[in-house]
């Protein structure tokens, strides 16, 4: 997910992911996962206020051949 930077901090990135949400629980989804990049500390905050959670698990090699994304999920029970 992207979103403009001149769009940022309206609430773009909250819509986006409670759209995906009710996508995913609307066809029997249980769990959301996805990845971020490890310095992208916008979007791993907006992700943390939605309940995803790192899961410690190694994400894609980034292009730097060393580091991985981070991989964050969020049980999709209780929404």
């Amino acid at each position: 997910m992207w979103v403009d930077p001149t769009a940022r901090g309206s609430g773009v990135g909250d819509h986006l992911i409670e759209a995906v949400e009710r996508w995913a629980v609307e066809r029997g989804a249980t769990t959301l996962r996805l990845a971020v990049m490890p310095d992208n500390s916008n979007a791993t905050t907006l992700y943390e206020r939605h309940g995803f959670t790192d899961t410690g698990e190694p994400g894609d090699l980034l292009p730097d051949g060393v580091g991985r994304e981070r991989v964050m999920a969020k049980s999709l029970a209780a929404v």
